[in-house]
């Protein structure tokens, strides 16, 4: 159960630098597309990921990629162990709600 909570304590972390390394991204595609693609990246963040593997050389975005690209599969990673001993957790009734306040 220790490992559970510290996933869900290190979810929201991982998906805030995540989001941080994303914007740093947007910043490129508002300069280079204009406004409405920019909001659009901010938007959807799964278009500004692929504008900036399109884009990688053109705007020397490698180390931003790179570094958004590993953060985002040790989300994934990290999520779905979350949910894997959440779900066996709750299939062996020792999940206990308690109220966060």
């Amino acid at each position: 159960m220790e490992i559970f909570n510290f996933l869900n304590n290190i979810s929201p972390l991982i998906s805030g630098l995540d989001f941080i390394i994303g914007i740093f991204v947007v910043i490129k595609l508002f300069k280079r597309e204009g406004t409405l693609k920019g909001i659009l990246g901010l938007i959807c963040m799964l278009y500004t990921f692929i504008w900036g593997w399109i884009h990688i050389k053109d705007e020397n975005l490698y180390v931003w990629m790179y570094i958004w690209t590993a953060i985002s599969i040790v989300l994934l990673i990290v999520v779905g162990l979350t949910l894997y001993f959440a779900a066996s957790a709750i299939q062996q009734s020792t999940f206990i709600l308690q109220p966060v306040f």
